[in-house]
């Protein structure tokens, strides 16, 4: 029979602690790594609607002081809004869950056209609703993370007159990013363009080459 004498137990003991501590230190520092990752993306978040904010301002001010009749000005403002979309949207995000089934059914050659059209469609659209912030300052206000990878960027675009909300919901990762959502005056275009895409789809029989053509015809100036 093995005796466990008292420096066995004493060993026992010693061994057990440090391992019991060596795993406590282990999880309080994947946990603290995990808090610095969220942070990070949070910031990250943060800077991208900012650079949205600041290229805002910039296609504002062009809009306002551009030569030319009121349509040639939309026009620009159309296209420059274009430019802030393609640079900051996530749009194959946006593209299929807009989509639903239909992204899933698509080649990915079809995907990428869809996507393509999809941000000049939505540029045309609601460039229009654009023109009454002129002259506005775009302040973020609050952030906050709302599922994992997911932010929330809450923006007022500080008029003279009045104040207008616009939340931009991000995704972002330690490596890559994209804005997949807007709300703005009362509009969450996610869920506006979803019933839409999804009813111009059906009304095609489901064939998205003929939605992807028609698109850039819709909201044409």
């Amino acid at each position: 029979m093995v005796q466990f004498s008292y420096r066995h137990a004493v060993q026992f003991f010693v061994g057990s602690t440090i391992l019991r501590l060596a795993a406590i230190y282990s999880a309080a520092f994947l946990v603290v790594v995990s808090i610095a990752t969220v942070h990070a993306s949070e910031e990250s978040a943060v800077k991208t609607v900012e650079s949205v904010n600041v290229s805002l301002v910039s296609m504002l001010q062009d809009y306002d002081t551009a030569p030319g009749n009121e349509s040639a000005r939309k026009i620009g403002l159309t296209d420059d809004l274009e430019t802030i979309f393609r640079n900051n949207l996530d749009s194959q995000s946006i593209s299929r869950t807009v989509l639903g089934v239909a992204w899933r059914r698509a080649s990915e050659e079809q995907r990428g056209e869809f996507a393509d059209v999809f941000v000049r469609y939505l540029a045309q659209k609601y460039a229009k609703h654009f023109p009454r912030l002129v002259g506005a300052q775009f302040v973020v206000v609050d952030s906050e993370e709302i599922k994992e990878y997911h932010y929330l960027v809450s923006v007022e675009a500080r008029h003279p007159d009045y104040i207008t909300d616009i939340s931009w919901y991000v995704f972002q990762t330690s490596n890559s990013g994209g804005i997949v959502n807007i709300a703005l005056l009362g509009m969450n275009i996610l869920n506006v363009e979803r019933r839409v895409i999804r009813s111009l789809l059906q009304q095609r029989n489901g064939d998205i080459d003929r939605l992807t053509k028609y698109l850039p015809t819709r909201h044409e100036s």
